[in-house]
């Protein structure tokens, strides 16, 4: 229930409007500093833009690279100096277990590079957590977010309409051109194009005084990612983005719900002889019964990535062969990584063991009952756990926001502003009764 609806007469003994007057009076803790919170809203701003790919290299890191460290950095700064603002939970408490682990794990095998590239997100959900400390200062990062995506969109929109596409990869079985534009590859700019779905959400919902003219031009943005979406036929995003917006109808609105579900009945029913080309090689597995090369063949991949863990001594699999890890001779198709496994928690379970496995589940578990059993009101929740829902599920089905940190950069950052949304409405329920009292 919405905690602006839990402060009424039955709670409190007092009118709505007496309560809401007290609310708006009530001095929960000044915002930060503009100096502190800049890098979030720096990062906020320009994370969208630099997933666009650019030919430079500097000791050996790309530009993704040296921009998700040199924002970390700065994140993990403007944390440590307002850490006493964070909420400890057990989500927390379990981040900062498996970010130990992770680091440890460098004695027995995990390379420095993989280790940073698996921890160094979760600085964002520390730093949104700890310096976002008002709605006004949410509205700023949400608005920052849309602003860098409205960059990246219209540039690889602009690539792909216009100039044929930028990164191309054709699948020669069906004769389909995959379009990764700016980013370097169709799954990094389809699972970017994604996460604009949520940010849309969110900004729509908590910016209840946009103008008309915003929300028009976000929703143009919005047609815009779905449309750089469909171009890169990532079957993987395919499914996040009808997960989350399932999720989020049959939250929100049973009736849009209704809708969705039959507009995209109809939608199977009239492009299915395109789907079927989308999805030529499960067609395939299922017309020969050969159910192992479905999907790239990942029930195959993922059988033998089980049988390889299977095969390990009994303490690389508590501990795991350590991030980073390759073994030329294990798929014949291709050397193993935890790329290669086409399923990001199977990719965990051999490189950080049973251990590092169960931490990580443990992370994603708490936090999805941290969101479901928040008291935030029902449309933010409703997203988040749309959100998370359509990750895991795409975790499941591919490498996607525990390996590609810029990802699980954004990933963390949202959790990180619904949480502190949540720290701040928590604190006023506990004010408003001792202000009235």
């Amino acid at each position: 229930m919405d905690t602006h609806k839990q402060l009424t007469t039955d709670s409190l003994g007092v009118d709505d409007t007496t309560v809401m007057a007290i609310r708006e009076h009530i001095p929960l803790h000044t915002e930060t500093a503009l100096f502190f919170i800049l890098p979030l809203y720096l990062m906020a701003f320009l994370r969208p833009i630099f997933i666009i790919q650019i030919p430079f290299e500097l000791w050996g890191l790309s530009i993704l690279d040296l921009f998700s460290i040199v924002m970390s950095l700065f994140l993990l700064l403007a944390t440590a100096i307002s850490i006493r603002n964070i909420k400890v939970r057990f989500t927390s408490i379990l981040i900062i277990f498996f970010s130990l682990y992770c680091i440890l794990s460098i004695a027995w095998g995990s390379q420095v590079r993989d280790v940073t590239k698996i921890i160094l997100p979760f600085l964002a959900f520390f730093a949104a957590q700890s310096l976002v400390k008002s709605t006004r200062q949410m509205k700023s990062v949400l608005t920052l977010l849309v602003l860098g995506y409205a960059v990246f969109i219209t540039a690889n929109v602009i690539e792909i309409a216009m100039l044929k596409g930028g990164s191309v990869n054709y699948v020669y079985q069906i004769d389909l051109a995959r379009y990764g534009g700016l980013t370097g590859g169709s799954h990094s700019l389809a699972h970017a194009m994604f996460i604009f779905s949520v940010v849309y959400a969110l900004h729509v919902t908590q910016s209840s005084t946009l103008s008309r003219s915003a929300k028009v031009y976000s929703s143009i943005l919005l047609a815009l990612s779905v449309f750089c979406i469909y171009k890169t036929y990532t079957r993987t995003v395919y499914i996040g983005l009808f997960l989350f917006w399932l999720v989020y109808f049959l939250g929100t609105n049973r009736r849009i719900l209704f809708v969705y579900i039959f507009t995209a009945f109809m939608g199977l029913m009239m492009y299915q002889a395109h789907l079927s080309t989308i999805f030529w090689d499960v067609k395939d597995a299922v017309m020969t019964q050969k159910f192992e090369k479905a999907g790239s063949g990942r029930i195959s991949i993922w059988s033998d990535t089980l049988d390889f863990f299977s095969h390990m001594s009994m303490e690389k699999r508590l501990l795991g062969t350590g991030l980073g890890y390759h073994e030329e001779s294990h798929f014949k198709r291709k050397n193993f990584s935890i790329g290669a496994t086409h399923n990001d928690y199977l990719g965990l379970l051999v490189t950080t063991g049973l251990f590092g496995f169960i931490l990580y589940l443990g992370i994603m578990s708490a936090l999805f009952f941290s969101i479901l059993l928040s008291p935030v009101e029902r449309g933010l929740k409703t997203i988040m756990l749309a959100f998370t829902v359509s990750v895991i599920a795409m975790n499941m089905l591919s490498n996607s926001y525990i390996t590609r940190v810029e990802l699980a950069q954004l990933f963390w950052l949202i959790a990180g502003l619904f949480h502190a949304r949540r720290d701040s409405l928590e604190k006023q329920r506990t004010l408003v009764p001792a202000a009235l009292s």
